[in-house]
């Protein structure tokens, strides 16, 4: 009977420790998100260039990550929907607040637009794997 208890903690450790990893792994971007930063403007380092490229790449991996999140709900059961549900509002509110703070500190200025735009890229790249994965 012990053993049954001590079983259900480690589990949960295994799977926060998977997700958690996961979310670690490398940002995968599009290859035209690669194409866009290597040409123009954003390769020349330009601001407009780099914003471009990178809020068209954020548009397309916000809908990578309603899809996952989408398929996500689909294979749950119905008691564990309000689980994910409210996890994706505390994402988008820790997202927000994590962003923020990265474009406070970089100093203000126009790359303070570049370094939040590219925050919120990366966070939801990170979060779309996070669902992709999420059971």
């Amino acid at each position: 009977m012990k053993l049954k208890f001590l079983l259900i903690p480690v589990t949960i450790l295994i799977g926060v420790s998977q997700a958690y990893a996961a979310a670690e792994s490398p940002i995968e971007y599009s290859a035209t998100y690669k194409k866009c930063m290597a040409s123009g403007d954003a390769a020349q380092g330009i601001t407009s260039g780099l914003l471009e490229c990178t809020e068209n790449e954020r548009r397309f991996q916000d809908g990578k990550l309603n899809q996952a999140y989408q398929t996500a709900m689909a294979r749950l059961p119905a008691n564990r929907k309000d689980e994910l549900r409210l996890s994706e509002r505390n994402w988008i509110k820790s997202r927000d607040a994590i962003c923020e703070q990265r474009e406070r500190e970089s100093g203000g200025g126009t790359l303070s637009t570049v370094v939040g735009l590219d925050c919120l890229l990366q966070e939801t790249v990170k979060r779309k794997t996070y669902l992709e994965q999420y059971r």
